[in-house]
């Protein structure tokens, strides 16, 4: 189960989520997702515990609790698709499992593609 860890200190890493959830049962992956211009953490993080019961227990634990002076958001991940929008007139031309969009008139790459599932 992956789940989503929010409200996170600047400076929390991916050992200290691990160290937070791994006494609620295994962890195989930790994400502290970090911001590439300043090298620090964004805020939030995600954790995949491969057991769903000892996931959603380490939820209901955690939601609430307070880590580095902050309050945690720990709820279960939810997929998410950007969507696209464009101003202006759009051109659509059909791609085997997918539909692209270009803005007419337009030399640069400026393509946006959306799977359908």
């Amino acid at each position: 189960m992956n789940i989503f860890v929010g409200n996170l200190a600047f400076s929390t890493t991916d050992q200290d989520l691990r160290q937070l959830f791994e006494p609620f049962g295994v962890v195989d992956e930790i994400r502290v997702i970090m911001d590439r211009d300043t090298g620090r953490s964004k805020g939030f993080g995600f954790v995949e515990m491969p057991d769903g019961t000892a996931a959603r227990t380490a939820m209901a634990k955690l939601q609430g609790q307070e880590m580095e002076g902050r309050t945690l958001t720990v709820n279960e991940a939810k997929r998410f698709c950007r969507k696209v929008r464009f101003l202006g007139k759009i051109q659509k031309s059909g791609v085997k499992n997918s539909m692209t969009y270009r803005l007419p008139n337009s030399r640069k790459s400026n393509f946006a593609t959306e799977p359908l599932l």
